[in-house]
């Protein structure tokens, strides 16, 4: 599969839109934040506070990402991202990231979440956080294999979230004791081990269906607010 990836911008606004409601409706109630056409094109109309990234089959639209630079922190009550303080470095969250149904399971979200970093860490982007419905294993997976982790749990107008983080405060984080497997569908169990000062940096496979968060106590040496 010849992939193509590269920026998204306001001309992009109807194909996203497209893809967007196609992934909506055949995605479970909760895993996609509700975006119109009228959002797409409100954020793409600014290159300054917007990223946003696609994928390419065959020229059709496949994938997309995309982030925006926000005036403040809504995740302060998050253990491990109380710190970052948007008046002293940049903080950016995520607007969705999307695969077209057809195209799940080859990779292409973590692809382009890395391309997305790549194009942020050009801009001196500190810090990225996003959100991933507890139940869609297959953002999961694609945010820790792009070198994401998993600091705790926010609703929005549709679901409970994982709250995912990428971004400098990574290169001054000690993780340390005995890390700890958690069902990836054990909720409450999850939500005791956030509240206790752990976040989640690994997904296990475990058998034949099941998989297991890795937990982990951590220790931020020189937080960068």
């Amino acid at each position: 599969m010849n992939v193509h990836f590269g920026r998204l911008g306001l001309s992009d606004a109807a194909a996203i839109h497209e893809l967007f409601e196609l992934a909506f409706r055949r995605s479970p109630y909760g895993f996609l934040a509700m975006r119109t056409l009228e959002d797409f094109e409100e954020a793409l109309g600014s290159t300054e506070t917007t990223v946003a990234v696609g994928s390419w089959v065959s020229g059709g639209l496949v994938a997309y990402s995309i982030c925006r630079r926000s005036d403040r922190n809504p995740y302060s009550d998050v253990a491990y991202l109380e710190d970052i303080d948007p008046a002293n470095s940049q903080l950016w969250i995520g607007l969705g990231t999307v695969v077209h149904p057809d195209f799940e399971g080859r990779l292409l979200m973590a692809r382009l979440l890395n391309h997305r970093r790549e194009i942020l860490a050009k801009l001196n982007v500190e810090h990225e956080v996003g959100l991933a419905a507890v139940g869609n294993l297959s953002s999961i997976a694609s945010i820790v294999r792009a070198g994401g982790i998993l600091v705790g749990l926010a609703r929005d107008e549709n679901a409970l979230n994982y709250v995912a983080y990428r971004g400098n405060l990574l290169n001054s984080t000690q993780f340390h004791g005995d890390p700890a497997p958690v069902n990836w569908t054990d909720i409450d169990g999850l939500q005791k081990l956030f509240r206790s000062g752990r976040v989640a940096t690994d997904l296990e496979r475990k058998g034949e269906r099941q998989r297991n968060l890795i937990l982990r106590s951590f220790e931020l040496l020189d937080p960068m607010h």
